[in-house]
């Protein structure tokens, strides 16, 4: 195989391998906004139901160790919901908060990350 070819073939897998990460962390961010809809609403019962049966949680869960260092923290946030809601001992718009403090530190990660790279 020349060098070309191989090269071509490098990019397009570097590129396959970025777009699932933006999926899985894009995935990570709508999950939460979800979440936080039935939290706010004091609604646990439904929040824990949508983890359970529309994400399919355990198996989220079960494959956090290949995921990206990125996507790290919304699933570590997703987990401890996960968990305080299956232990019936929260307060739901308490969980909100911390939903709020991920997203607000992932948008500040992406801000200093965007003007860091910016050319002009």
């Amino acid at each position: 195989m020349d060098h070309h070819l191989r090269a071509h073939f490098e990019n397009t897998r570097q590129k396959a391998q970025q777009r699932r990460m933006d999926n899985l962390i894009g995935g990570l961010d709508t999950v939460l906004n979800n979440l936080t809809h039935y939290l706010e609403n004091q609604d646990a019962t439904a929040a824990l139901a949508y983890l359970e049966d529309d994400v399919g949680i355990n198996t989220l869960l079960s494959q956090k160790s290949g995921f990206p260092e990125a996507a790290k923290p919304g699933c570590l946030v997703l987990e401890n919901i996960y968990s305080a809601l299956k232990s019936k001992e929260c307060e739901p718009r308490a969980l909100c908060q911390e939903i709020y403090a991920i997203q607000r530190n992932t948008s500040e990660t992406s801000a200093l990350f965007i003007a860091a790279n910016d050319p002009s």
